[in-house]
């Protein structure tokens, strides 16, 4: 049976959402001035409705008692790149959600990677949003083509399978006010639980569910360990920082052998050059997870070759032994902890997608390897 996602504001008066009647348990956002509070997963109630203190009594994870204000805070102005590969039905979800940010005065960009179809520009048809075709294959390639043709100095990036929360970009632009953070990351929630392959995926990315604002230097950080402040789906930068350290790699990231990696390889050389990065989780989004087994452990094998190609990267070309400590810790900490969870009696992430991500790892640096000799060709 699925599970049911609910949003609900904090003292708004509005009337308790109903409970459909095929669901098992509920996965709650408990926002407060539209910013999210506490994060609840509970049984389904036997009344069929729930009320937001009953979700903050079941919270996993609370925000601070201090939350960010982002209200009186000047905004500087985004443009937002939307990169995407013959994803129609997922791309109108994403921009219908980016109307309220354009309508603000924010830029939205369309990056069409490698079309085989008319299907991207039909859809940005419909929304009036302005189109970059990208027609080499790579989704780094398509970053940069959506950084070479921002006029904004700020570029944020949200995959085409994300849905912004109302306040998401004004939570972004706000950040970039402090004058040493050159890339901002936000908190990414799960769209849809439908299926027991998005509750596995769900249950992967548990640890990510973090609602403390955070901000990462080179001096608090290991460069190669960058992995952790956030996500692709979620980012964005100051223009001239992307410009000054070359822009994505093309080597790594969806459309390549290499399959992600694209947005932490970003994240540590942010940090070697000595930049901040924070962690603003205001700046939240939904994220429509993998619906079937086969997709999640595709795409979880994939962060593993994608993650080992960039440790590999690191190591090789930019002598960083710390990313041999890294890439031990991080080989071993998935199985452990997924040993350790079942020791324990709880609902823990399958072994079949622990073990696709242990099996991506392995691959990783060949397929760097194989990347850049076909980039050299």
């Amino acid at each position: 049976m699925p599970t049911q996602v609910l949003t609900l504001e904090l003292g708004s008066g509005s009337p308790s959402p109903v409970i459909r009647d095929d669901v098992h348990a509920l996965f709650v956002t408990v926002l407060s001035d539209g910013r999210p509070l506490a994060l609840a997963q509970m049984d389904r109630p036997a009344s069929g409705r729930v009320e937001a203190a009953d979700a903050l009594a079941a919270a996993f994870t609370r925000a601070p008692e201090s939350l960010a204000d982002h209200s009186s805070v000047p905004s500087a102005r985004l443009s937002i790149v939307v990169c995407t590969h013959e994803r129609p039905s997922d791309l109108r979800r994403c921009l219908a959600s980016l109307e309220s940010a354009r309508a603000a005065g924010h830029e939205v960009l369309i990056v069409d990677n490698a079309p085989t179809s008319g299907a991207t520009a039909a859809v940005a048809g419909e929304f009036g949003m302005r189109v970059i075709t990208e027609r080499r294959k790579g989704l780094d390639h398509a970053r940069n083509a959506g950084v070479a043709a921002a006029r904004q100095a700020y570029v944020a990036f949200v995959d085409d399978d994300v849905v912004v929360s109302a306040g998401w970009a004004a939570a972004v632009a706000a950040s970039f006010t402090r004058p040493d953070v050159a890339c901002v990351t936000g908190l990414v929630l799960p769209l849809e639980l439908e299926t027991a392959a998005q509750e596995s995926f769900e249950r992967y990315s548990h640890q990510r569910r973090d609602l403390t604002p955070r901000v990462y230097s080179r001096a608090t950080l290991r460069p190669s360990a960058a992995g952790v402040v956030g996500m692709g789906a979620n980012m964005a930068f100051r223009r001239d920082v992307l410009t000054s350290l070359g822009g994505f790699d093309p080597r790594l990231d969806a459309g390549t052998r290499t399959q992600s990696g694209g947005d932490t390889d970003m994240f540590a050389r942010t940090l070697d050059a000595g930049h901040v990065i924070a962690y603003v989780p205001d700046a939240f989004v939904w994220h429509r997870h993998r619906r079937t087994a086969a997709e999640v452990r595709a795409c979880v094998f994939g962060y593993g070759v994608g993650l080992y190609s960039v440790l590999a990267k690191r190591l090789v070309e930019s002598g960083d032994v710390a990313a041999l400590i890294t890439a031990a810790r991080w080989f071993a900490g998935p199985v452990v902890k997924a040993a350790a969870t079942k020791l324990r009696g709880q609902s823990s992430v399958p072994w079949t997608v622990v073990l696709s991500e242990t099996a991506g790892a392995c691959c990783g640096p060949l397929q760097l390897v194989l990347e850049t000799r076909r980039g050299a060709t």
